[in-house]
């Protein structure tokens, strides 16, 4: 559809037909006109100028022929429609550098032999371009309502296939991890070319456009998902064709979370196994068979339980109220799903009070993918959610196996991990990295580490000693070198060797040394352990 204001409109309005004469780029006053300025040589072009419009001018200024060309030059770097200059009172001859530099962009060039009142040209001209532009929305609005109406039941595919035919010209949709769509299979390597040859200039949340050729990202849980481009052998695209695919996007980005979340339905339907699963109740050969009825087909896997606990919900709605809210539950689920199976993990679900356990899983051989589960569990941290901040969430993460049979390992594991996440007020703690912490951890509840640590640190842990605690860790963490702790502390090297004398009293001679060392290393580990775990009593 032929919407807007042209070049060849202008130059057709009563008034300037017999006023206003092409110099150079005839061929192209098909070129659209979305607004007009009037501008002077000492106006910022920047700042004025977007692209598309048509410049007037008296061309003050313009007797340095040099200034003359800056001028014109910056005016078409901007993509500006067209130059009109009234060669009439200041400036009546155009410089041969001006025309050649037009001629070489093929840059139309136009003078007006007479006297005209820009102010008239300017109303009439905004006009024209309000009025048609009232237009364009209007039939977009069709365009949105025959869309809902035709692709209520219909696929993606025939949302794009609909549109198509509606303009007239080739579209593609390329999912990043899908199957493409082409609504022409003939223009499939033509429409796949320009997308590859401008995909690092399509940015996200806006469109990029270049003269037949038009593209935006499509983002799904705030993730982007794909491209949606399109593109004409016949035509520019102009703004009629940015705002349906505008629109087209935001119905397919809909479309994918509704087929995202009826999944979701599907999957959550067969998951009643999973807690006698996650206790361990299930022999190996059960539990791949109810994979296999899923579509999993597993013969080895690798496992790994992953707890997100959402009590720290900064929403209003107390947790009760949506707890067992579909949209609540389907909305969460996919959005962690496509977080990790984008990595080439498959992703279980389940609901236990206000934690989410999900069971990550991924064939065993291909232990590679395991390698990115800490930046994914990052990532979701930035994934939107309309009822969960991620960002004020409790993640933790139990060890891995490798057999079925093992899960509940796993699973009891992550318990453990979710339990330090809370009282060391941390916001994630995978149990294969808590290291000397899972020993701690299971001391803590006795007597025996509260022993341990004032044996052996005596009175280094009273709160005057606090310095000299920290001098010691720091001469640990430095392997016992001076003068690397001296800098990392601060001081010079006879304030610590005063320090490390004193240090020395407490705990006896040989404290930096063979196994006195590592009993030191680990009791100070254990005090530190305890104080953030509430456990100590020392």
């Amino acid at each position: 559809m032929d919407f807007g204001v042209t070049l060849r409109d202008v130059l057709e309005m009563p008034g300037l037909q017999d006023v206003a004469l092409v110099l150079v780029g005839s061929k192209n006053l098909g070129r659209k006109v979305s607004w007009v300025h009037i501008l002077e040589i000492r106006d910022d072009i920047t700042e004025y100028v977007n692209g598309d419009e048509l410049v007037l001018t008296t061309g003050i200024g313009f007797e340095n022929t040099e200034i003359a060309v800056e001028f014109l030059r910056q005016l078409i770097a901007r993509n500006v429609s067209a130059l009109c200059i009234e060669a009439f009172y200041y400036y009546k001859v155009i410089p041969q550098a001006m025309i050649d530099l037009a001629k070489e962009h093929d840059f139309p060039l136009i003078i007006f032999s007479k006297a005209v009142r820009f102010i008239d040209i300017t109303r009439e001209i905004n006009t024209r371009i309000i009025s048609s532009s009232s237009k364009i929305f209007q039939h977009v609005d069709y365009y949105e309502h025959q869309l809902k109406f035709l692709a209520e039941n219909q696929s993606i595919d025939e949302s794009v296939a609909y549109t198509a035919r509606y303009l007239k010209l080739n579209i593609a949709y390329l999912p990043y991890h899908n199957k493409p769509y082409h609504s022409d299979p003939t223009m499939a390597t033509v429409l796949e070319r320009w997308v590859h040859q401008y995909r690092d200039d399509i940015k996200e949340d806006r469109i990029f456009s270049k003269e037949n050729f038009l593209a935006k990202m499509l983002k799904v849980v705030g993730k982007p998902y794909g491209i949606l481009a399109f593109h004409s052998n016949e035509r520019d695209l102009t703004q009629f064709e940015m705002l349906i695919l505008d629109r087209l996007a935001d119905k397919l980005e809909h479309d994918i979370m509704k087929e995202m979340l009826v999944k979701e339905e599907a999957l959550r339907k067969n998951y009643g196994w999973l807690r006698d699963w996650l206790e361990g109740k299930l022999r190996e050969r059960d539990v791949l068979t109810h994979l296999r009825h899923m579509g999993l087909q597993y013969g080895k896997i690798g496992a790994q339980v992953f707890l997100v606990d959402i009590l720290r919900c900064d929403r209003n709605t107390p947790m009760d109220a949506f707890r067992f809210n579909e949209d609540f539950l389907l909305h969460t689920n996919a959005i962690v799903r496509k977080t990790f199976e984008d990595a080439g993990l498959c992703l279980l679900s389940y609901m236990e009070n206000n934690t989410f356990i999900y069971i990550l899983l991924a064939p065993a051989p291909g232990k590679e993918v395991w390698a990115h589960v800490n930046g994914l569990v990052e990532t979701l941290r930035d994934r939107q959610n309309p009822y969960i901040d991620y960002s004020k969430a409790h993640f933790s993460l139990g060890k891995r196996v490798y057999r079925c049979e093992d899960l509940h390992l796993s699973y009891d594991t992550a318990w453990i991990a979710m339990e330090i996440v809370k009282k060391q007020h941390r916001q994630t703690v995978f149990y294969e990295e808590l290291y000397i912490d899972r020993i701690l951890y299971g001391l803590a509840e006795g007597e025996l580490l509260a022993d341990f640590i004032a044996d052996h640190l005596g009175d280094l842990v009273r709160p005057e000693n606090k310095e000299l605690l920290h001098t010691l860790m720091t001469f640990f963490e430095c392997n016992c070198s001076k003068q690397k702790t001296a800098e990392k502390l601060f001081v010079v090297r006879q304030t610590l060797y005063f320090r490390l004398q004193k240090i020395e009293d407490i705990l006896g001679e040989g404290f930096d040394r063979g196994a006195k060392r590592f009993a030191l290393e680990f009791a100070l580990h254990a005090y530190l352990f305890g104080k953030n775990n509430g456990h100590l009593t020392v």
